[in-house]
């Protein structure tokens, strides 16, 4: 199993940022609630402190809870929980373990263990564990995401199929969903690997393992021209991934630009991020009030969420000087879109396109806008000036056959009327 597998499962089992999940009885003998109530607080305390990833914190505070109640099965847990997240996974599987003899129907520890044999290659042990934690557990997600991923391990691609799909509609997850895609190609059902890779790119669009599963899925399903666009697109954000690494260690030195901050934002927005986008550019308004090209990008971002009041008063706030800049003209066409006034859009883009030259990335932005707005001939216009500037561009090639094609239907709709 890689390393990275065994990340989100570890994720998802204990979670390195968050509590433990409440403990759910399970059918069977009862088990008395009360070593829950009379150690309440203490537990909270020490799920506080995994939370806030102080482990060491927690490893203390619960070595001195176990010397005065160590027959307490939830303090094991606790224990095992925090010695994962450590590192110590042999120290932590002997904890969850104590946890299983103290209290055999708590089925959270099952599902730890569960990725604790994951990660260090025992895939017919993890499922064992998991099929406990589902037994007990039916309703848990990670239970049967662990579950899938072990007997994918296991080579037992058919049974593994069942949990998996529904621990990822549960969770929701582009990584949930990219393993059921490549489970599914495995199994040469093509249809089905790409709506799982479809589900993915809907939650993250710039999620790697999915843009290279979904490109190499339709290679292998005769769809040779829109595989290549897919893994063009992996290979620009890629790069786009790359880079944005690259400036964040920039960005984290003491003297760092302020324009590398917006580098930053700019690359959350190409990646579809648009939330981390907001955040970054506000933290730059915060360092620089006012600051054009930052009032500009989230006046964009306001406008694309849907809310043109804030855009606009964002863009009011520039100097009257820049009234006539294109760039603020193609802003105000993008927000008059989101008010749904397309006449007033129309005449904004017409003015900013005629105003003077934008590099490509920008025409490429701008076919994107126009392409969704309904302005197939703006779109066209725009995409044509990024292929000459980006020849290599598949997207930009991609958007303006697709611009062209939606031009001439809307130019056959209106000969017919």
């Amino acid at each position: 199993m890689s390393l990275v597998r065994f990340v989100v499962c570890a994720l998802v089992v204990a979670g390195c940022a968050e509590p433990p999940e409440p403990v759910a009885e399970a059918p069977g003998p009862p088990v008395s609630p009360a070593p829950v109530e009379e150690h309440g607080e203490l537990l909270a305390e020490i799920e506080a402190l995994h939370r806030d990833r102080r482990y060491e914190e927690g490893l203390a505070r619960v070595g001195e809870a176990l010397e005065q109640h160590p027959g307490e099965a939830l303090l094991h847990f606790q224990q095992g929980l925090l010695l994962q997240a450590t590192g110590d996974f042999a120290t932590a599987e002997a904890a969850l373990n104590r946890a299983i003899t103290l209290r055999p129907a708590h089925y959270p520890s099952y599902r730890a263990l569960g990725d604790l044999a994951l990660g260090r290659g025992a895939p017919a042990e993890a499922a064992e564990h998991f099929e406990k934690c589902v037994a007990g557990l039916p309703e848990h997600a990670g239970c049967r995401y662990g579950l899938g991923l072990s007997l994918i391990d296991l080579g037992e691609l058919d049974a593994a199929a069942v949990p998996l799909a529904s621990a990822a509609g549960q969770l929701d997850r582009a990584d949930v969903w990219a393993e059921l895609g490549q489970l599914e190609r495995r199994r040469r059902r093509m249809d089905e690997a790409l709506a799982a890779y479809d589900k993915a790119l809907d939650l993250d669009s710039s999620h790697l393992p999915s843009l290279v599963g979904m490109g190499q899925t339709l290679v292998a399903a005769g769809r040779g021209e829109e595989g290549r666009a897919m893994l063009e697109r992996h290979r620009e954000q890629a790069a786009l991934e790359d880079e944005l690494d690259a400036l964040r260690r920039a960005a984290a030195q003491p003297d760092s630009d302020i324009e590398i901050q917006l580098q930053i934002a700019r690359i959350h927005r190409q990646r579809g991020q648009g939330e981390t986008e907001e955040a970054v550019l506000r933290q730059v308004l915060a360092r620089a009030p006012g600051f054009p090209p930052a009032v500009l990008a989230l006046a964009n971002r306001l406008a694309h969420r849907g809310d043109p009041d804030a855009a606009d008063q964002l863009v009011d706030s520039l100097p009257q000087e820049m009234s006539g800049n294109p760039a603020v003209l193609f802003l105000k066409g993008t927000i008059d879109i989101a008010r749904g006034d397309e006449a007033a859009a129309l005449a904004h883009f017409e003015a900013s396109l005629a105003r003077g030259e934008w590099p490509p990335s920008i025409y490429l932005d701008a076919g994107r806008a126009w392409s969704r707005a309904g302005f197939p001939k703006h779109a066209v216009a725009a995409f044509e000036r990024a292929v000459v500037g980006m020849p290599d561009s598949v997207e930009a090639r991609a958007g303006l056959a697709r611009s062209r094609q939606e031009l001439a239907d809307q130019l056959s709709v209106s000969n017919r009327r």
